[in-house]
């Protein structure tokens, strides 16, 4: 005797897994509002530990009710719409994770070939020291504490030599790095109005608060 579809419990599986997509739409939507401020550079940069496992959570919940979801399609006498829901649920961040390893990235090559798309830049230098922040100029300055100064016009190259674990920004200029994560420590800008303009810093992490580490001076 063949039992009634319309009579069929759900499949035990296919509501779990549809649980657990949701969590982990809920906490993958959470990581994005987290870091979107710092992703579009308007805000600070949230602590990298923290980040990395709300990420490895998220992807792990996915994996998970994926399996589930799978599954429970082919579990026999029960009814299949969770078990469909939770599969399409955790398969759609899936299908784009799985995308974004075949998107062209830049190699390290390329970022030192791109060093020269600004040939007629001039170099300055940013250096943490136990005083603060130092700017090397390639003028007759040589190194100043706390003070940039640049021409009006000119194109600049900011490197940064050393400040691992702190955060630099140049509002006005809209600039901001996390120091010590990526593999090209290099900022340009052109100023195109003179004035003073604020040079803000903190340590990394949850909490910090940006303080002001100096100015960037447009002169003539």
């Amino acid at each position: 005797m063949t039992e009634n579809p319309s009579r069929a419990r759900h499949s035990v599986l296919g509501i779990a897994s549809f649980a657990i997509s949701l969590a982990a739409g809920v906490l993958l939507i959470s990581l994005l509002a987290l870091t979107w401020p710092a992703i579009t550079g308007r805000d600070e940069v949230i602590d990298r530990q923290f980040l990395a496992s709300l990420l490895f959570s998220g992807w792990s919940l996915v994996l998970i009710a994926l399996t589930l979801g799978v599954v429970g399609l082919f579990a026999k006498g029960r009814r299949r719409l969770f078990s469909i829901l939770g599969s399409v649920l955790a398969g759609i961040p899936a299908l784009i994770l799985g995308a974004s390893f075949l998107v062209p990235t830049t190699d390290e090559s390329d970022w030192d070939r791109s060093r020269w798309d600004l040939p007629d830049a001039l170099h300055y230098v940013a250096r943490w020291t136990d005083a603060g922040w130092v700017f090397e100029h390639p003028d007759a300055r040589g190194e100043v504490l706390g003070e940039m100064f640049v021409p009006v016009d000119q194109p600049v190259q900011l490197e940064f030599d050393s400040a691992e674990g702190r955060e630099f920004s140049i509002p006005d200029f809209g600039f901001k790095r996390e120091l010590g994560t990526r593999e090209f420590p290099f900022f340009w800008f052109k100023a195109t109005a003179l004035g003073s303009y604020e040079i803000l810093h903190r340590r990394s992490g949850i909490g910090a608060e940006f303080e002001l580490a100096g100015y960037v001076h447009v002169v003539e």
